[in-house]
């Protein structure tokens, strides 16, 4: 399964031996590149089985710890500036949304509550962060702002809503939920209104982002038989195309220009290791790998 322990309070570690193959990058810490867009990855075995928020050069290249700390830190977002970076850590007790300066500094809370909260992601214009939380007694999509305050609950009722993804233009949101039965993609307006269903699928859809054009969303997919795949579909959830078949392939991201997904994999072997393809699902090619796991790939844009 693609890093359930990414996204659920539960860590289930998995025991990997190193891979390394043709195009992996692990050139230990370096300095990220300002000059273009820079991934951002959840790490554990390269910093000693820690799960940490790294940056790395889209490349692969300049890997850098920016969190370095003993409890899990990962699920991180880029700010649509680019000079912040939310994420969801531990060091506090239970899982809570903190925000930090792209270089790791000045490492500000967000939410402050006993119960669980992950996956952040942010309005289009850095006004707000919008992640998911178990304060209610059922896992629901909320809103907050990057100071903390004006928290706004965004969905209700029976069954779970997670993993929010903001269109470009700041105005839809998709979101997995499980209210019909097995979890499906959803999308709503901006303020929680006109919630309607995009897929009808056999198995589990989720981990869903926008392109940049807001006409494709790309999501991951499982079938009843199966493991994991990416898939895209059109934003209206007409037109869904498989884009992997090797069932380990998970949690695809969007270049800032569309032309490239970039997305978690253990095609290569024991570890999950992240690779970059063709949005048709052509020329999939390693980006990083090595000791350890990495998951969550993530451009700035």
């Amino acid at each position: 399964m693609a890093c359930r322990h990414a996204r659920f309070p539960f860590v289930a570690v998995l025991f990997a031996t190193p891979f390394i193959g043709v195009g992996c990058k692990d050139d230990g810490p370096s300095e990220p590149t300002d000059d273009g867009p820079s991934l951002l990855v959840l790490m554990s075995d390269r910093s000693g089985g820690q799960y940490e928020v790294f940056t790395a050069n889209p490349d692969g290249t300049g890997l850098t710890n920016l969190t370095n700390h003993p409890a899990y830190d990962g699920n991180g977002a880029w700010s649509p500036d680019g000079r912040r970076i939310a994420f969801a850590t531990q060091r506090d007790g239970n899982r809570e949304i903190y925000v930090m300066n792209a270089d790791g500094t000045n490492v500000v809370r967000v939410t402050n509550h006993a119960e669980y909260e992950n996956a952040p992601a942010w309005l289009p214009d850095g006004s707000r962060i919008a992640f998911h939380s178990t304060r209610t007694g059922v896992t629901h999509l909320f809103t907050v702002r990057p100071d903390g305050t004006g928290l706004t609950q965004l969905t209700s009722g029976a069954g779970n809503a997670l993993f929010a993804d903001y269109s470009p233009d700041g105005k839809r949101i998709v979101f997995a939920s499980d209210r019909d039965g097995d979890r499906e993609r959803y999308v709503m307006n901006a303020d929680g209104s006109n919630q309607r269903r995009l897929t009808n699928r056999t198995g589990e859809d989720y981990g869903a982002v926008w392109s940049p054009d807001g006409r494709t969303i790309a999501f991951t997919g499982k079938l009843s038989s199966g493991g994991d795949d990416i898939y895209t579909m059109n934003a209206d959830g007409t037109g869904i195309r498989r884009l992997t078949t090797d069932g380990q392939s998970a949690e695809p991201a969007w270049s800032p220009d569309g032309s490239t997904l970039v997305f978690e994999s253990r095609r290569g072997g024991m570890s999950w290791d992240i690779y970059a393809m063709n949005t048709d699902g052509t020329q999939a090619r390693l980006l990083i790998g090595g000791s350890g796991d990495e998951w969550l790939p993530r451009y700035r844009r």
